[in-house]
């Protein structure tokens, strides 16, 4: 019954895994408006459901609007083994013009599967109200906008700056004509940074000499990713000036009574460069992954009490400013009998207020096999603040569990092996040896055998029980050992399932038997971890990349099997069964020869 429960729950343990419920991704489209003045904004948000990884976006016509990106977050949930994503985008569109405008119709693409929206009509009025406030220029950008109508400029909020702390690039446009068409816009290069567009736009008024000028302020955050000095780049502006819309009133009779052709011109800013320090070596901690910022870590259990191969939840969770997709959430260490999954993770991103925030979220389900009183260890999470200029870690836990149920084999055999020793007494108290004389003497061979039988019973005895403490001792070494009669088990499995058997199944079982065999053979908890994880595991322990890559091709071949909807051919799954036999043999000898 133990088997067939272990079995039940390893099933269900792959599909949380590697199952996803196969369908048409759905694209739903939102605007929190549909007339708005020409100071206003809408918010679109585009969400994907059924989608993971890159997803392409069109927007289709966006006419008589500026579209911004407003960031991107992503939702994994699992609910009674199915798992749900989403996949959610957020635009922000700024009215060049007034009149009614159709945005769309939209569509997103993922991988052959595509979705489409209906297109939304949009009605752009009037700006009501007075114009904002002039306000105070500073004298160097004064000086440098003499007598110029139309003029640029790019500044960076800090010249110097650790790798991965925010640095906010400004792009300043300055005019005081009206455009024929809405300029192009060349953002800068920005090679050996991070990027990260902060909308929206601002607009506002003010005077340099006398001369009043509207101006349009784009943001951009930086996150240098090497240290030295680097460069951003000159930011370009191509216009064309609108005659009927002239500052000079005499435009128009100069160039007769028919309107003239607008003058393309082309305006660049200079470079900047900024002084990018490395991240300190002193006090680094050691599981630091690379985050810098201010955050908060959190980590929870669902519960606390749980019976034997019942699932638990641990939510891993990092919140505060910084760049937060660049924040690695640490590895959670469990006990050996607690099976681990992924259960799925979410990023949010904020850029509200011009300053780059967000939320990640990490799941991990952990199933204990036996019961027994447990405590997970604390969880620390690092990351460097650049406004101290320090490492600081957070820290969550210990997590107390414990499980009912039956108590792991190897305590079993330590309480069984006890109570035998206290059952193993004398029933009375031996009475005097009285040797009774006969004629007849005992055969040679019998008189051997009675003396050395019982010398070998208690020679196989002693060596049982030191096995059995051994495999008590050292979980591990147990493992190991049993890992190359479990590997021939699933081998034979599906050999038996080779002719006439589902292609599906015959992956499945091919796939959890290989990442069974090296959690139980080099003690890895290989069957929670990502293909990248688990390969950077072999590495560590000495397995040629050659060996790897071929490990990684098997496992991507068994995922393609299981989902396709072309099954395998009888040659197709013999190639498979011959390439697990191969890796299984590979594998364990390099486990045996030092791997572990």
């Amino acid at each position: 019954m133990r088997a067939i429960g272990a079995s039940v729950w390893i099933s269900l343990a792959a599909l949380l895994l590697f199952r996803a419920e196969a369908g048409a991704i759905e694209l739903d489209v939102r605007a929190d408006r549909t007339e708005i003045d020409l100071e206003g904004r809408i918010t679109l948000t585009l969400t994907i459901r059924g989608a993971q990884g890159d997803v392409e976006i069109d927007l289709g016509s966006t006419d008589g609007f500026r579209p911004y990106s407003s960031g991107t977050s992503q939702n994994i949930s699992i609910v009674n083994g199915r798992m749900d994503a989403s996949l959610t985008h957020t635009y922000l569109l700024f009215p060049s013009e007034k009149g009614e405008f159709t945005i769309g119709p939209f569509r997103a693409m993922h991988g052959r599967e595509e979705a489409t929206a209906p297109a939304i009509r949009v009605r752009v009025t009037e700006a009501a109200g007075p114009a904002p406030s002039p306000r105070p220029e500073p004298p160097a950008e004064r000086k440098r906008g003499e007598q110029r109508d139309v003029f640029i400029r790019t500044f960076l909020d800090k010249k110097e700056a650790y790798i991965g702390e925010a640095i906010t690039l400004t792009f300043r446009l300055y005019t005081r004509i009206r455009f024929a068409g809405d300029p192009q816009y060349e953002p800068p290069s920005t090679e050996g940074f991070w990027k990260e567009d902060l909308p929206p736009q601002q607009r506002s008024y003010t005077e340099i000499d006398g001369r009043r000028y509207l101006v349009t302020e784009v943001k951009t955050a930086l996150f240098p990713t090497r240290a030295g000095r680097l460069a951003v780049g000159p930011a370009g502006l191509t216009y064309e000036e609108d005659a009927f819309f002239s500052s000079d009133p005499f435009e128009l009779l100069r160039g007769g009574l028919g309107r003239r052709r607008p003058v393309r011109e082309t305006l660049r800013t200079d470079s900047l460069a900024v002084q990018v320090k490395p991240l300190p070596e002193n006090g680094r901690p050691p599981g630091f992954g690379g985050a810098v910022g201010s955050f908060v870590f959190q980590a929870s259990l669902d519960k606390n009490e749980v019976r034997a191969n019942e699932p638990v939840t641990l939510s891993l969770t990092v919140e505060g400013e910084g760049n937060i997709q660049a924040a690695t959430l640490p590895e959670t260490r469990v006990p050996d009998s607690f099976k681990v999954y992924d259960s799925g993770s979410s990023t949010d991103v904020s850029k509200e207020g011009y300053r780059v925030r967000g939320r990640k979220t990490y799941t991990r389900v952990l199933v204990p096999r036996y019961g027994g009183d447990y405590e997970l260890p604390p969880v620390f999470f690092s990351f460097f603040d650049p406004e101290r200029g320090t490492y600081v870690t957070r820290t969550a836990g210990p997590f107390p569990i414990r499980v009912e149920g039956p108590l792991p084999e190897e305590k079993r055999e330590q309480r069984e092996i006890a109570r035998r020793e206290e059952d193993i007494r004398y029933l009375k108290e031996p009475g005097d040896l009285r040797w009774r004389s006969s004629d007849e003497a005992p055969p040679l061979r019998a008189l051997a055998a009675g003396n050395l039988l019982p010398l070998l019973l208690l020679g196989a005895l002693y060596a049982a029980r030191k096995r059995r403490e051994k495999y008590a001792r050292d979980p591990a070494w147990a493992r190991a050992r049993r890992a190359d009669r479990a590997a021939r088990e699933f081998l034979t499995d599906a050999r038996r399932k080779l002719p006439g058997g589902d292609p599906r199944e015959l992956a499945a079982s091919l796939s959890r038997g290989l990442i069974g065999f090296l959690s139980d053979k080099g003690n890895i908890p290989a069957t929670g971890m990502t293909r990248r994880e688990l390969d950077r595991e072999l590495a560590g322990r000495a397995v040629p990349a050659e060996t790897r890559e071929r490990l990684s091709r098997f496992l991507e071949a068994c995922d393609r099997a299981r989902f396709s909807e072309t099954p395998l051919s009888g040659e197709e799954r013999a190639r498979l069964v011959q390439e697990a036999e191969d890796l299984l043999r590979l594998l364990g000898r390099r486990m045996s020869e030092g791997g572990r």
